[in-house]
C-alpha cells in the first residue's frame, strides 16, 4: 500500500514504496500532479517506447506515427488546423492509453533537478500531461521559477517565470542569484557558510544559469 499524508486543505501526499513500484503506485493512487526528476520521466517513456517497438503491424505504425505527432506539438503559437486532427486523433488512438497508465488523472507533471529534455516536454504535453519545469534549491523553499499551468506562462525549454516576490539577478561571472521570502535565513549552528553563501540579503547559489530561462 502507498503511504500518504492528508493536508489541512484537503490534499493528500503520496509516496512511492520503491522505485521498482512507481509505476504501480501511479495507477493506485491516480495522482492529480506529481514531481519528479527528467531521469524517471526517461525511465518512463522508455518503457513505453519499449512497448510500442513490441507491437506489429497497424498498432505500432499508429503507436509510432502519434509519437511523431508529439515530437511537433508547439506552445504559444498558432497550430495548424490539420495538426489539431492529427493531434486529437493521437490522444484517442495511443496517448489516451498512456494517461492509463499513469493513473488517468495527470493534470500536470512538474520537474527540476536538471533540465529536460524537450523531445519529452513536447510529447508528454501532446499527450495531455504538461510538464512543468522549475528551477530552485533547498535553501530556496525549493522554487526559485517554474512554468505554469496557464500556457501563455510556459515555454519549452526554459524554466518559467520567476514565483511571487522572488528576485533574481546574475552576477558578473554569471552566478545565479536569489532574494526573496522563499530564501533561508541560514545554515543551523554554521554562521560562516551562512555568511558565505548570504551576502547583502542576496543568496549565491553557486550554480551559473545552465540553460536558457524564462527569467528576466
Amino acid at each position: 500500500m502507498v503511504s500518504y499524508v492528508y493536508m489541512m486543505a484537503g490534499v493528500s501526499i503520496y509516496y512511492a514504496e520503491s522505485m521498482e513500484t512507481i509505476a504501480d503506485n501511479l495507477r493506485e493512487v491516480k495522482p492529480g500532479i506529481f514531481t519528479t526528476v527528467p531521469r524517471l520521466l526517461e525511465k518512463v517513456y522508455e518503457k513505453i517506447m519499449a512497448k510500442g517497438l513490441a507491437l506489429k503491424g497497424i498498432k505500432r505504425a499508429l503507436f509510432f506515427w502519434a509519437v511523431n505527432v508529439g515530437k511537433q506539438y508547439e506552445i504559444n503559437r498558432p497550430l495548424p488546423f490539420w495538426y489539431k486532427i492529427e493531434l486529437a486523433l493521437a490522444n484517442r488512438l495511443v496517448f489516451n492509453k498512456w494517461r492509463e497508465a499513469l493513473g488517468g488523472n495527470i493534470k500536470c507533471i512538474v520537474t527540476g533537478a536538471a533540465a529536460c529534455q524537450v523531445r519529452l516536454l513536447k510529447i508528454f504535453t501532446a499527450a495531455g500531461m504538461p510538464i512543468l519545469e522549475g528551477y530552485g534549491l533547498t535553501e530556496t523553499s525549493p522554487v526559485i521559477a517554474v512554468n505554469r499551468f496557464e500556457v501563455e506562462d510556459r515555454m519549452f525549454g526554459t524554466v518559467g517565470p520567476l514565483i511571487t516576490d522572488v528576485e533574481v539577478k546574475l552576477a558578473e561571472d554569471g552566478e545565479i542569484l536569489c532574494k526573496g521570502p522563499n530564501v533561508t535565513i541560514g545554515y543551523y549552528k554554521r554562521p560562516d557558510l551562512t555568511a558565505e553563501a548570504i551576502k547583502d540579503g542576496w543568496f549565491h547559489t553557486g550554480i551559473s544559469a545552465p540553460w536558457p530561462t524564462g527569467v528576466s
